[in-house]
Order: structure tokens, then sequence, then C-alpha cells
């Protein structure tokens, strides 16, 4: 063995040494390049002008490396190389009202010689993901991985998780995930015809079971009690709306306002607007 090459890296960047081959004779030679360890990347075949030197490269991995010339015979090199723990990915930013969510693909690159199944999961239950994410082969240039991310908080505030991705073969990724909720955004209008109804969906987006509180700012429109919602489950509020006797054509608005009766399951209050508006039927109109 000529010489041990040191290379030290973490793990899917890349680390480089150069070789000094010299070729003494008068005539040109060509070095076929054999390295039976996969990870290694090298010219295969280099060509040293007659009295000369060239530099050769290799990078990450671990094994013997070994260059022949049918002029010069068998030039063997062993690789000492360590593989360092892969630095942090960069934050995932992600921004939604209270009730919303924000959506965001997360991409990494897969350098793994097969098929790949990477096992999904976040520390934080505001951050969603998928169990597990499939990606192609990647060696050596890497194929890009989508997984999707969705931040449905549950309180107001900043919220910092951890997204990992682990796979026996491809190794693990690890994403900071920090995400910002804001006040609830008011919805509507929702059209509701004289004498009719209109369901409007709401989730309870906090982690306990809630009771919550319905207000209608106009008497024309009137709202059905709901009990105790489930945490993250979805309840229909029933809103009906009846127009006063004679008067003038309308429309008429209102304002329903829902509210968090149990202060303990979240630190600040806050609360959810609708806004309503109410109409005569189309034929009523026209007379």
């Amino acid at each position: 063995v000529l010489s041990t090459i040191k290379l030290e890296t973490p793990v899917r960047q890349m680390a480089s040494a150069a070789l000094n081959v010299e070729n003494p004779l008068t005539t040109a030679t060509s070095f076929t390049t054999e390295c039976k360890c996969g990870d290694i990347k090298a010219p295969p075949q280099q060509t040293v002008p007659g009295q000369s030197k060239v530099y050769t490269k290799t990078s990450e991995s671990t094994a013997r490396l070994t260059l022949f010339s049918s002029d010069l015979g068998h030039f063997p090199y062993n690789l000492l190389l360590k593989a360092l723990p892969p630095p942090t990915e960069e934050t995932v930013h992600f921004q939604a009202a209270l009730g919303n969510s924000h959506s965001t693909p997360v991409k990494f690159i897969n350098y793994s010689h097969l098929i790949t199944k990477y096992h999904c999961k976040t520390d934080c239950p505001d951050f969603i993901v998928d169990r597990s994410v499939s990606a192609s082969p990647g060696f050596p240039s890497g194929s890009e991985v989508r997984v999707e991310v969705r931040f449905e908080p549950h309180q107001l505030g900043e919220v910092k998780g951890q997204l990992s991705l682990t796979s026996e073969t491809g190794g693990e990724y690890i994403f900071p995930l920090c995400g910002v909720c804001i006040l609830p955004r008011p919805q509507g209008p929702f059209r509701i015809t004289a004498g009719g109804s209109v369901t409007i969906p709401f989730k309870n987006v906090f982690r306990q079971t809630t009771t919550f509180s319905l207000q209608v700012d106009n008497p024309c429109f009137t709202v059905k009690a709901v009990n105790s919602i489930p945490s993250k489950k979805t309840q229909n509020i029933l809103v009906s709306f009846e127009a006063p006797t004679g008067g003038p054509p309308g429309p008429w608005f209102g304002k329903m306002t829902i509210c968090s009766q149990d202060s303990e399951v979240h630190s600040k209050p806050c609360s959810w607007v609708y806004y309503l508006k109410g109409q005569r039927p189309q034929s009523s109109l026209e007379t």
C-alpha cells in the first residue's frame, strides 16, 4: 500500500482527496481505477503523459482503491473514511388561523441504491404527516422525495416541532418545524332564504372535549345550541332565518359568534365569527 487516504464528512455530503500519480516513462500510459465499494466515485480511466504527474480525486465511503497501468503495474491505496452524523435540514415554516390548517411539501434527496421506504413522524401533534413515504433509487446523484406535512394548531402563538424521516438503508433526515397560529378569520356571508336554514361545519381544534357558546346579534337568525364537541371532531351548526313580516324587502345581515366555554383548554381567549345574510324567496321579491 502506497499510502492511507483519510476522508471525513457528514453523511450525504461529499469529501474528496487527490492522488499524486507519476509516470516516469517517456511515453504516455493509461491508469484504470478499481474500487469494490459502491459509494466511491473516481474516474474510470486516466491517461498520464510521459514524465509527468496527474491528480485523481475520490469521494465518500470506505474501501481499497487501486490504480492499474499495464506499463507500471498496480498502485494500491487504503481509504480510511469516517461518516459523521448528518446536519439538521433547513427549518420548514407554517402559518394558519386557529381552526384552519396549512400544508406544505417537505423535500429531501435520497441517495440509497435501492427503492427505499422512509418512516415519517413528528414530535408535536400539531404537525401531521403520513406514516411512510417511498423513494426511488438515487445513487449517485440523488433522487428528490416529497412528503406532505400539515400544520393544524390547537392554540394561538408559535409552535415548534421536528420531522424525522428514517430508513435502514437511506439514513435519517431531521427537519425543524415552526408554525405560527393566528386569530381565526371571519367567514361568510352564509346566505339563508327566509323560512330555511344552513348548516355550518365547526371543528373543535382543542386537545380536549370542549363546550362552546353560540350567539347571534340579529333576532331574525336563530341557532341551535350544541353539546360538548370531542377533540378534533367536526359538528354541523344549524342556523335558521325568518324574515320579519312586512317592512323592507331585505336583505338582513347578522353575525354568529362561537366562543369556547372551557378556558383551561387554551392559553388565550378566542372566538370564531360567521357572517350571515338572510333574504326573502325570489318569488316574494318579484311579487
